[in-house]
């Protein structure tokens, strides 16, 4: 069983961590959330509390467990907001698990497939991981970060680090297999009649705007953030999802 916290009541909001990052990455949105809903985050496998399940972390195996988590936890539908890679996890829920799905967040996130450099860029991460696990985190994190936050945000960048290199080094090496062998979804994103948004950074190097920018779908665009805009504008992205799930529980 995956590692979770509980919090609130009302309806669910299911919270998913990103690559390297564990359900403690949301503590600063999920106080003010859990004024108004049930807020579940978990431990994706392989990640914070949660353990390494297999020499591989596919998306579809990665959300067949959430689904597991909430089928214990009795719950019958759920609004789902995803980092990251947990952006992946929740289009995943949604091609596999409809019924559960009553609205999808990507927060710097996306439906698409890895790109042949992309692929290349997660064959070299393992690489480093099997070997040089706390160099990898050190090196990956703080660049996920704007340029201009980073002096700003050195405090945080180090915290994020921190709790980077907990992750094991074949929990990392699971996780970036999944991600690179990951399918498309862009039709299913399409197909989705529930409330669907998109919280993007305008600095954001690995989730581009040019490159996502989805037609039909709600945005939002933090205008001062890399790819970390729970850390680097906490309020617009705070905003931003509970925005989304006043659209899905109106």
């Amino acid at each position: 069983m995956l590692h979770y916290q509980k919090s609130g009541a009302g309806p669910v909001v299911v919270l998913l961590h990103g690559f390297l990052e564990n359900l403690t990455m949301w503590d600063a949105i999920t106080q003010d959330l859990a004024k108004s809903y049930t807020v579940i985050s978990i431990d994706l496998p392989g990640h914070g509390n949660s353990p390494v399940l297999d020499k591989a972390h596919s998306m579809e195996l990665m959300a067949a467990e959430v689904n597991n988590l909430l089928t214990h936890l009795d719950i019958k539908a759920a609004a789902f907001v995803g980092h990251s890679m947990g952006g992946y996890v929740a289009m995943a829920m949604a091609d596999l698990f409809p019924a559960i799905v009553s609205g999808i967040c990507l927060l710097h996130s996306g439906p698409f497939a890895d790109s042949d450099e992309r692929k290349a860029r997660r064959e070299q991460m393992i690489i480093t991981a099997t070997a040089k696990k706390e160099k990898l985190v050190k090196n990956v994190i703080p660049n996920l970060f704007w340029e201009k936050n980073k002096e700003r945000l050195r405090s945080e960048i180090k915290d994020a680090i921190k709790e980077g290199i907990k992750t094991p080094a074949d929990g990392i090496i699971a996780a970036l297999i999944g991600m690179k062998d990951r399918v498309d979804r862009t039709a299913v994103l399409k197909q989705l009649s529930y409330p669907t948004h998109q919280i993007l950074g305008a600095h954001d190097l690995l989730v581009p705007i040019h490159k996502h920018l989805l037609l039909g779908i709600t945005t939002s665009i933090l205008e001062h953030s890399g790819h970390m805009g729970h850390i680097e504008e906490t309020k617009a992205t705070y905003v931003s999802i509970n925005r989304f799930c006043s659209e899905v529980y109106v």
